[in-house]
């Protein structure tokens, strides 16, 4: 009986941990701005991004600005540029609101109920090389479409030529 009753708390143990919205592999990446020495700048960094506010709100951001939010604000707070990406980027931590006025936004509910499937087929169109492009207009429903998708591990761009957003896994 107490093996049984072991399993369950380790099963119960390892379901209950709080899975990771951005893995480690793309944090080093996007860390990595922190140890260039040059003014190269990886392409990785104006991927689109989402953090909490302390307010309840949202903010899309990229690698570039975090990092000058992170040296005018945290660098005292946390170790390096790698422990406060994982925090902000996996919603351990919030930013302050009062330090950022742009690209904040409330997320749309009714767009979050829906899973990524139903997101995809509703707002964007996919091509042959299983990009999606968003078709989305309204600002608030774009915002809140785009965070879904970064919530489930895409990688998302915009492209300036065109005007789109593009979205890959």
């Amino acid at each position: 009986m107490k093996n049984i009753t072991l399993i369950f708390i380790g099963f119960l143990l390892l379901n209950c941990q709080q899975k990771n919205m951005v893995s480690k592999d793309l944090i080093r990446q996007l860390s990595s701005i922190e140890n260039t020495k040059n003014n190269y700048i990886e392409p990785i960094l104006f991927n689109i991004l989402f953090v909490k506010l302390d307010n309840g709100k949202y903010l899309k951001t990229n690698g570039q600005e975090l990092y000058e939010i992170y040296i005018k604000n945290y660098r005292t707070k946390y170790k390096d540029f790698y422990n406060f990406l994982d925090k902000v980027l996996n919603q351990e931590s919030t930013i302050e609101s009062k330090i950022t006025s742009m690209n904040e936004f409330q997320l749309n509910s009714n767009i979050l109920e829906k899973s990524i499937t139903e997101i995809a087929k509703i707002y964007s169109i996919k091509n042959d090389n299983g990009i999606y492009i968003l078709t989305a207009n309204h600002k608030e429903d774009l915002n809140s479409i785009l965070y879904c998708f970064f919530e489930k591990g895409y990688e998302i761009n915009f492209d300036d030529y065109s005007g789109v957003f593009i979205i890959k896994k």
